[in-house]
């Protein structure tokens, strides 16, 4: 990676940062596009970071396998609907793959270094 595509990343970064954070209650609001999202607990700790990449429907889709159980951080169903209590999230839009993983990567090691086994 390059000094330039490292400083795009950590833009990146700072844009996800800076977006507001939604409550999973309304799927319809999350776009179909493909991007990063963080996912927030109700301590408003970090808890996951995530990326769409094969879902049809992007965003949406992924978020809402989470809240299905179908994806990583929930389980099973009745462990997705309690992320409707409280938890919330953010997300940011990005269309180039390498980009989303970067992000993806980076987001991880700063918000959520634990996962990493370094936090």
């Amino acid at each position: 990676m390059g000094m330039d595509e490292a400083r795009r990343i950590a833009s990146l970064l700072e844009e996800l940062r800076a977006q507001p954070r939604r409550d999973f209650v309304d799927l319809k609001e999350f776009p179909v596009e493909h991007g990063v999202y963080v996912i927030y607990g109700p301590s408003v700790s970090v808890l996951y970071v995530g990326l769409s990449k094969g879902d049809k429907n992007g965003l949406r889709g992924r978020l809402k396998g989470h809240l299905h159980g179908s994806r990583g951080l929930a389980p099973s169903p009745a462990a997705g609907k309690k992320l409707k209590e409280g938890y919330s999230v953010r997300y940011l839009v990005v269309k180039d793959t390498r980009e989303r993983a970067l992000l993806e990567h980076l987001a991880t090691g700063v918000l959520c270094p634990s996962v990493l086994g370094t936090g």
